[in-house]
C-alpha cells in the first residue's frame, strides 16, 4: 500500500469521502477538525501479535532486559520493592546478551533472597529462573519428574538448577499472588497509552488470561479502552481449556458481573474474543523449539513438543465447533510441519472451511517442502519481524547450516498474502516502524550486513503486513486496512512517506497523529504540531 495526503471527512466512524490534498492530511469529523501539514496518511498500523497486559507489567514492573550479566540482574533485583505479595516477580533476562553466555542458578538467587519467593522469565517468555524458596513453596524437589512438555534444569548430581522451561514454568508460576485490581487496570490502560503513542490502532492480544480479560471487558463496557484488541485466549496447562461458545452479535452484556461469569462470550465495542491460542513448542533461546534435525550447537538435543499431533487435531475440532479461531505457536521446522499437516487434515475433514480462522503464531524456521501448505489451505502466519534482527547471532549457532528457511518472509509471500506483521511485545520493541524497517533490511542489531538477503521485501508489501494483511489474520479485514469510503476511520498519521525514503530512514519517522474510530485518540498522548479547529 502506499500513504496519502487527503481531506478525510467522517461520519459516524466511518470514512464518509476522500479528496487529495496537496502536503498536508486533514481529518474531519462531526465535532473537530485536524490539519497535518507535510504529513501523510497510512491505514491504522496493527500489530498481529502482542501482549497487551504483558507490556503494562514491563512498563510497571521489574524488568530485566537491560541486564549485561546474572550480577546486574541481582542488582536490579535489590533495587526493586514492588512485590506480589511477598513474592519478587520480574522478567527480560537473556543469557544471549551475558559474557559467559550460560543460564543463571539459583545459588546466585539463594545468596540475597534466602526467605522470599522470586520467579524470573526468560526474555521470549518459554524459562523463568527461580530460587529455592520459590522451589519449596512449588513442592519442587531432586525427585520431582518433568512434566510433560517441560523441562526442570539438573545438575549432574541431580540438584536442581533453578532453571525450568515451557511447561515446568507453570508449577512454579500457579503459586503466584494475583494482582491487586487497580494494578490491573493501570496496567491495560498504561499498555493501550503506549502503544498508541507509536501508531498502533489494533492488536492481537495473546494468551489472554480469561481471569485478566474480564478486567479487559469491565474497561471496555466503560468506554475507556482506546484501541482495538482482538483476544486470543490462554489454552496452555489449563484443564478446562475451552470456553463457551461466543455470540458475533452486538456487545454481550452490560452487566460486568454477568461477563464476569462468560468472560469468553464478549464481543463488545472495541474489544472482541477472536479465538484460542496453542502452544506446539517452546523457543529457540531456550533450545525448547522443535527441530527436525539436532540443534546444532547441543547434538542429541531436537527441543520440545507441548503437544501432539492427535491432541492438537482434537483442540482444533473442539475449538471450531465452539465458533473460535486457532492460532498456535510453532518455531521450529518440526513444529510448523505438525502444525501444517494437522491443519491440511481439519480441512480434509470438513471440520474447518474458507470462514474458519487459522494461524500459525512466529513461523521462524520451515522447511522448503512445507511451504505449500500455507497457500493450499488458506493457512496465517503471524511474524514478528524484530526476532530476526535480535534472535540472528544465537539463531546462528543454534541452527548452523540446514536446509530449513530461517524467518522465510519472501519466501512466504511467494505462496499467500495472509501474513500479518507483529512484534510479540514485551519481548520485543512495540514500534511498528521496527518491524516494518526489519522487513526492508534484515540487518541484526549491532551488525551492518543483512542476514539472509534473499529474505528481504519491500517496503510497500511491508506496510501491507502491518495494515491490510493484518486484518485477515483477524477476519476483520472487510472494513479496515485500506483508506477506502465506506471504511472504518482508523489511521495512522506519519511525517514521512516510507515508500519515498530510503529504507535506513524509516527508523526516523514520527507519529503525528492515531485515529480510531474517526476519534483523535492519542492527541494528548504525541507531541506534535498541527492545526485543529473544535
Amino acid at each position: 500500500m502506499k500513504p496519502i495526503q487527503a481531506e478525510i471527512i467522517i461520519k459516524n466512524g466511518r470514512i464518509a469521502s476522500i479528496n487529495p490534498a496537496e502536503n498536508k492530511v486533514t481529518i474531519k469529523n462531526e465535532k473537530s477538525k485536524f490539519t497535518f501539514m507535510n504529513s501523510w496518511l497510512y491505514p491504522g498500523f496493527v500489530d498481529t501479535h502482542g501482549h497487551v497486559f504483558g507490556l503494562g507489567q514491563f512498563l510497571e514492573g521489574l524488568n530485566l532486559n537491560n541486564a549485561g550479566s546474572e550480577e546486574e540482574c541481582i542488582e536490579q533485583c535489590l533495587k526493586y520493592n514492588k512485590y506480589r505479595e511477598n513474592w519478587l516477580v520480574g522478567r527480560g533476562w537473556n543469557q544471549e546478551l551475558w559474557n559467559h553466555k550460560s543460564y543463571p542458578s539459583k545459588k546466585t538467587l539463594d545468596s540475597v533472597f534466602k526467605n522470599i519467593p522470586v520467579y524470573l522469565t526468560r526474555v521470549d517468555g518459554h524459562a523463568a529462573w527461580v530460587n529455592s524458596k520459590a522451589l519449596k513453596l512449588a513442592g519442587i524437589n531432586k525427585n520431582t519428574p518433568d512434566p510433560p512438555g517441560g523441562k526442570i534444569l539438573r545438575e549432574n548430581n541431580g540438584e536442581l538448577t533453578g532453571l525450568l522451561i515451557d511447561n515446568a514454568m507453570y508449577l512454579v508460576s500457579d503459586e503466584i499472588p494475583d494482582f491487586p485490581d487497580e494494578s490491573v487496570d493501570e496496567m491495560i490502560l498504561s499498555a493501550c497509552d503506549e502503544l498508541l503513542r507509536n501508531g498502533i490502532t489494533e492488536i492481537h492480544d495473546m494468551d489472554v488470561s480469561p481471569d485478566i480479560l474480564t478486567y479487559f471487558i469491565d474497561l471496555d463496557i466503560a468506554g475507556k479502552i482506546p484501541i482495538r484488541i482482538q483476544s486470543f485466549l490462554e489454552t496452555k496447562n489449563k484443564k478446562n481449556w475451552i470456553y463457551k461458545k461466543k455470540e458475533k452479535s452486538g456487545l454481550f452484556n452490560q452487566n460486568s458481573s454477568v461477563t464476569k461469569r462468560n468472560p469468553s462470550m464478549y464481543y463488545g465495542n472495541k474489544l472482541n474474543v477472536t479465538g484460542l491460542k496453542f502452544y506446539m513448542d517452546g523457543a529457540l533461546g531456550s533450545r525448547g523449539a522443535a527441530l527436525l534435525d539436532d540443534y546444532s550447537d547441543k547434538p542429541g538435543e531436537k527441543g520440545l513438543l507441548l503437544l501432539d499431533q492427535e491432541k492438537f487435531y482434537n483442540r482444533i475440532k473442539k475449538g471450531i465447533e465452539n465458533g473460535y479461531g486457532i492460532a498456535i505457536h510453532a518455531i521450529g521446522d518440526k513444529a510448523n510441519r505438525i502444525c501444517l499437516r494437522t491443519y491440511e487434515q481439519i480441512f480434509k475433514d470438513k471440520i474447518a472451511g474458507v470462514d474458519d480462522l487459522l494461524r500459525i503464531e512466529h513461523a521462524q524456521i520451515v522447511h522448503p517442502d512445507d511451504l505449500e501448505y500455507f497457500s493450499k489451505y488458506d493457512i496465517c502466519a503471524a511474524l514478528q519481524p524484530v526476532h530476526c534482527l535480535s534472535d540472528a547471532p544465537m539463531a546462528r549457532k543454534r541452527l548452523g547450516d540446514r536446509i530449513s528457511l530461517r524467518y522465510p518472509w519472501k519466501s512466504l509471500l511467494k505462496y499467500t498474502n495472509r501474513i500479518g506483521g507483529g512484534s510479540d511485545f514485551p519481548i520485543e520493541s512495540h514500534n511498528p516502524l521496527t518491524g516494518i524497517s526489519a522487513l526492508c533490511s534484515r540487518i541484526p542489531f549491532n551488525e551492518n550486513e543483512p542476514w539472509i538477503p534473499e529474505e528481504i521485501i519491500g517496503i510497500e508489501d511491508a506496510l501491507d503486513l502491518y495494515t491490510k494483511n493484518a486484518h485477515i489474520l483477524s477476519q476483520n479485514n472487510d472494513r479496515r486496512g485500506e483508506i477506502e469510503i465506506g471504511n472504518d476511520a482508523d489511521f495512522t498519521i506519519l511525517n514521512q512517506n516510507l515508500t519515498k525514503i530510503n529504507t535506513k530512514k524509516i527508523l526516523e519517522s514520527k507519529v503525528e497523529a492515531v485515529f480510531v474510530n474517526g476519534k483523535n485518540v492519542a492527541e494528548n498522548l504525541i507531541t506534535k504540531k498541527h492545526l485543529s479547529t473544535t
